[in-house]
């Protein structure tokens, strides 16, 4: 259990390093992007009000959900994640690829923009 316990550790830091790489060139991919005019994003960060069971810990969290909204001129949530691993607060590194991966990946249906 322990040799498991370090291994799902480990995946969880190279996961965070991937992400740390992919950070330069995401930030090029959206300065090219064009500038919409009058739209705002917000990005925030708020614990929820349930409870998640966590194995590797053997106890229940409360997770984070990170939110990335766009308020005008929709006014809607245009991307949401929960912070892993379940009961730490996000990375600042997480919030930057949250926002620059909506940026330069967005959903289907969202097109290609920098607010």
């Amino acid at each position: 259990l322990l040799v498991f316990f370090c291994w799902i550790k480990r995946r969880d830091e190279m996961t965070v390093k991937k992400k740390e790489v992919q950070i330069p060139a995401m930030v090029k991919k959206a300065r090219a992007l064009p500038q919409t005019p009058r739209t705002a994003w917000q990005f925030g960060v708020k614990r929820l009000r349930l409870w998640v069971w966590d194995d590797d810990q053997d106890r229940a969290e409360r997770p984070y959900s990170m939110l990335v909204m766009e308020l005008y001129p929709r006014g809607t949530v245009i991307s949401n994640l929960l912070a892993s691993p379940v009961g730490t607060y996000p990375r600042p590194t997480d919030a930057l690829y949250m926002l620059l991966k909506q940026m330069v990946d967005p959903a289907e249906d969202e097109k290609l923009q920098r607010p």
